[in-house]
């Protein structure tokens, strides 16, 4: 068994935007103080990062390869201040997690094992900063960026990105700045043969779980009726037309669900599987 645990971020609230944003301004200062600390400028450009996997910073493979298991745990809005506060809690300034301290320390444990982290920039604010930007009646209005270096994201883009590994811009889940989708974890998983689960104490059409199993334009295109009860439809704001199963498209996050069907499925949003 591999339980691997990812930080997640939840950008959907006001209160979130602006306690990121803050903290981006604050970095963003303190760098132009030292001129030798790197932007995201100054690594990969748009081009090299929306391509599929072109997030990777570092290549390399960790872990025991013969594993039988892996349980993928995602904390939403979690980061390693997170961690370090339940650890002073839990045990002290000077104590360890059993299993997250001792991954990749040499004689702490017999399996070659590794930590890792990744950057969380998005690439675009919103569907405006790609080619898939929409009009008021959800046909292509097309972009006049196809991606553009953002330092703040959310939950969609960021989740996208440790899905497939394709840097993408805010409101995207599981397509690149061109609206190519990208393969993700579940996909990849049913392409060998394995058993696969996704489980949440959210709704399952939300950005974080949706990544895993699901391609939209749109992250709120929860439904062929949008992100309503179904007994309105609102499609047309939050869904791309050329999208929807109706118009010859891949379907709602919702169709994909079950479309894609991990073996088991647990976690809100059944309002949405109701629409028509």
């Amino acid at each position: 068994m591999v339980p691997t645990i990812v930080p997640g971020v939840e950008g959907n609230t006001v209160k979130h935007q602006l306690k990121a944003a803050s903290a981006a301004v604050a970095a963003l200062a303190v760098m132009a103080a030292f001129p030798g600390m790197a932007l995201a400028q100054d690594g990969k450009g748009v081009a090299e990062l929306a391509q599929h996997g072109g997030a990777q910073r570092i290549a390399g493979v960790y872990g025991n390869a013969t594993a039988k298991n892996v349980i993928l745990f995602i904390g939403d809005g979690m980061g390693d201040s997170e961690i370090t506060v339940a650890r002073d809690y839990l045990h002290g300034v000077n104590g360890s997690f059993d299993g997250l301290d001792k991954i990749g320390q040499p004689n702490l444990n017999t399996v070659e094992t590794g930590t890792g982290q990744y950057t969380t920039f998005s690439l675009g604010a919103n569907s405006g900063d790609s080619l898939m930007a929409k009009n008021a009646y959800g046909s292509l209005a097309g972009g006049k960026t196809a991606g553009a270096i953002t330092p703040v994201t959310d939950s969609s883009a960021s989740g996208s990105g440790w899905a497939t590994g394709t840097k993408t811009y805010n409101n995207a889940v599981d397509v690149d700045v061109n609206g190519n989708p990208q393969l993700n974890l579940i996909e990849l998983a049913k392409a060998k043969g394995l058993a696969t689960g996704n489980v949440t104490t959210a709704e399952i059409q939300d950005a974080t779980p949706a990544v895993l199993e699901s391609h939209s334009t749109e992250r709120s295109c929860y439904g062929p009726q949008g992100k309503t009860d179904g007994t309105s439809s609102n499609a047309a704001k939050n869904c791309l037309a050329s999208q929807l199963k109706e118009n010859g498209g891949i379907g709602s996050i919702s169709e994909q669900l079950l479309d894609t069907r991990a073996d088991v499925t647990i976690g809100g949003g059944s309002k949405y599987f109701r629409q028509t």
